[in-house]
């Protein structure tokens, strides 16, 4: 089993929507197959891989977790520096 990212098209009375879609399958054949069932077309299907911040907090533990979300939630609004300085505070 695989996790897949899909760019899906689907029509509309008021045009075409796109949208992306997370499917977990083995293959690609069966992402498509899924697709065709809701009535979409698919546009692009990719395996997912996940991003540097998922593979730190998956590896991190509890405390380590809190303080990046920390810092990420707060570099929202300075930059990681402060952020990082005022959680410590």
């Amino acid at each position: 089993m695989q996790q897949w990212l899909a760019e899906i098209a689907y029509d509309t009375s008021s045009g075409t929507k796109r949208v992306t879609e997370a499917f977990y399958l083995p293959t690609i054949g069966d992402v498509r197959r899924e697709i065709t069932k809701k009535g979409a077309y698919a546009l692009s299907i990719r395996p997912y891989s996940r991003s540097p911040m998922e593979r730190m907090l998956a590896r991190s533990t509890w405390w380590q977790v809190q303080l990046l979300r920390g810092i990420q939630f707060r570099s929202t609004q300075a930059s990681p520096g402060v952020a990082l300085e005022n959680d410590q505070r």
